[in-house]
């Protein structure tokens, strides 16, 4: 698979601070990237960079094998030249213009023929279902018709690659849900290269084929939505990825890469990540692998039910015992007292403490 972009050893500083600390990595033609991170990480700076409204200071960029920025020859191409869908976060559209002129707007300022431009913006909205919407208005849409005038507006240019700037952050919790859909089957039916803006871990697994997790200007961790799900490096990666149980204690090494964390008077057994632990130490466990045994056995832990919430497809408990307290889901209403909560070894992963932890 040929790269539609690559970055390499990019660096950005803003304001004096230094936001982009050498950030390399490459967006295969027809895949979707997803940058994902904490505010401030440096993941929309990112994408600015390679639209071209922000000049880094050293490093490459290049577009479909042809160099858009490097620091080194002094090279840059600027934005209305780099040929590139952006979609940005508030939308943007003109209130007092149609819809067919907001996304015919960017056409006419190129000088592109009126026949080819009327082609092109109705092919554009057919494929977001507002092919009989073109007459409206802004405020006449909803804001999921908002949005896709918005996408509309960037594919209308047919580019190699579009870049979306928290596409579904304007958009309630029923309609982020379906618009990750659609606009990831968009994507795919186009055959087009995306990359996404998102802080979002639900949505950034949801809808890429990769994830780059940034974390103060350098990539923390890269890889699919799986591996980056269960086979986080470090803390911050296991900690950003998903709804974990937090659990501080002292550690020691086990046999087979078994490591025993101490919490409070109870002893987990689980496995050590990043080599070796002893000492001070920081036990992950997702919250989805704590679960509820009723026999008990090995890995299991009596502990009792604090409190319960009704989630509609499962139960959320919270269970303590001398100094441990967890998060766990069930499917079943649990009656109130001491219950077997169970921890399995692969699923608790043992980190050494950083000193800032």
């Amino acid at each position: 698979m040929s790269d539609n972009l690559k970055l390499d050893e990019v660096r950005l500083t803003l304001g004096g601070n230094e936001i982009l600390k050498g950030v390399s990595f490459a967006l295969g033609r027809g895949q979707v990237l997803a940058l994902l991170g904490p505010s401030g990480s440096g993941k929309t700076t990112i994408l600015r960079a390679v639209a071209g409204l922000e000049t880094p200071d050293s490093g490459k960029i290049e577009i479909d094998g042809k160099p858009v920025f490097d620091g080194s020859q002094k090279h840059f191409v600027p934005a209305e030249k780099r040929g590139l869908g952006l979609v940005f976060q508030s939308y943007a559209l003109w209130p007092h213009r149609t819809v067919n002129d907001n996304v015919a707007f960017g056409l006419r300022l190129r000088g592109v023929s009126k026949a080819d431009i009327e082609r092109r913006v109705q092919t554009a909205l057919d494929q977001l279902g507002l092919g009989k919407l073109g007459a409206r208005f802004p405020h006449q849409l909803s804001g999921g018709q908002q949005q896709r005038v918005a996408i509309a507006r960037a594919l209308v240019y047919e580019p190699p690659i579009l870049l979306l700037d928290e596409p579904l952050s304007n958009l309630d919790t029923k309609l982020r849900e379906e618009a990750r859909v659609w606009l990831r089957k968009l994507i795919s039916e186009l055959g087009i290269s995306a990359l996404i803006v998102t802080h979002d871990q639900i949505e950034a697994m949801a809808m890429a084929d990769r994830i780059l997790l940034l974390n103060e200007g350098r990539i923390e961790q890269a890889g699919t939505p799986t591996e980056m799900y269960a086979h986080p490096h470090t803390i911050f990666a296991a900690e950003f990825m998903g709804a974990n149980n937090r659990l501080l204690g002292t550690a020691s090494s086990g046999a087979d890469g078994r490591a025993h964390l101490k919490v409070g008077g109870v002893e987990l057994v689980g496995t050590a990540q990043a080599g070796a632990v002893s000492g001070d130490a920081i036990g992950l466990i997702r919250v989805e692998r704590v679960s509820v045994d009723k026999a008990g056995g090995p890995g299991c832990v009596e502990m009792d039910l604090v409190t319960r919430m009704y989630l509609g497809d499962r139960w959320e408990y919270l269970f303590e015992r001398d100094g441990l307290s967890v998060r766990a889901y069930d499917a079943e209403p649990l009656a109130d007292g001491r219950h077997h909560v169970r921890f399995p070894a692969d699923s608790l992963w043992i980190f050494s403490r950083p000193a800032s932890a």
